[in-house]
């Protein structure tokens, strides 16, 4: 897989590589086998992100049928080309301002989710610091218990904290339906559904210029400690 890891799953999203093999390197391992225990259905010792697979990749083979489907332009460049930040003029570079505060105290779930991160090419190391490096927070979900079961200790969600990165973006606007307009679009008699995309963040790739803006680090500290990283 790219990785020097035996299991791991193939990379779908173009090149990424751990840049050094020193105390990372049972760290991916490990993630390695989680993630093969969450792929296999077992109830123990599984991927801390709850994915098993990439959720995406690019080029999208399914572009032809986007097409059809009357995907607009912007959408199919996404889909052949990853997603293009728009900006409203030059960046200028921006000052770090460090990880938050959920990162330090939740570390070891962190670096444990990025190992798996990396085996899945969601993230990547990159050899030198990303041209924005935002700050990472890690939050409790509502039924978050440090002391609870594995499934709960687990509860936690990864916030990359691009705000202020959001000053030089031209906003995507988009108008929701309302209720006045939904109403002629269902009959009697018809069944709503919910589909609720999991680890929706990670669905996305990122145009591969625009990675420098999606950049990050753990910190001083811990295995994967003192190294940049781009999202993928």
């Amino acid at each position: 897989a790219g990785l020097g890891v035996r299991g791991a799953t193939p990379d779908l999203r173009g090149s990424r590589a751990l840049l050094r093999f020193d105390a990372a390197s049972c760290w991916l391992g490990a993630a390695a086998a989680r993630i093969e225990n969450t792929r296999l259905g077992r109830t123990e010792n599984t991927a801390r992100t709850g994915l098993w697979r990439p959720v995406t990749g690019w080029p999208n083979a399914n572009i032809e049928a986007w097409k059809r489907s009357g995907a607009s332009a912007a959408q199919l460049r996404w889909l052949r080309e990853g997603v293009h930040f728009e900006f409203t003029g030059a960046v200028p570079p921006i000052p770090s301002p460090g990880n938050h505060k959920g990162a330090g105290e939740h570390a070891r779930w962190l670096h444990e989710v990025f190992a798996e991160l990396i085996v899945l090419g969601i993230v990547s190391e990159v050899p030198h610091r990303p041209f924005v490096v935002n700050a990472l927070n890690v939050i409790p979900k509502g039924d978050f218990d440090p002391d609870g079961c594995e499934k709960k200790r687990n509860r936690l969600r990864i916030l990359l904290d691009q705000q202020p990165l959001n000053e030089y973006l031209s906003p995507q606007r988009f108008r929701a339906e309302t209720l006045h307009r939904a109403r002629g679009l269902i009959e009697d008699g018809d069944v709503l559904l919910q589909w609720d995309l999991s680890s929706y963040f990670y669905h996305f790739a990122m145009a591969r210029a625009h990675r420098e803006y999606m950049g990050c680090t753990l910190g001083p500290e811990g295995p994967l400690g003192n190294r940049w990283f781009v999202w993928n």
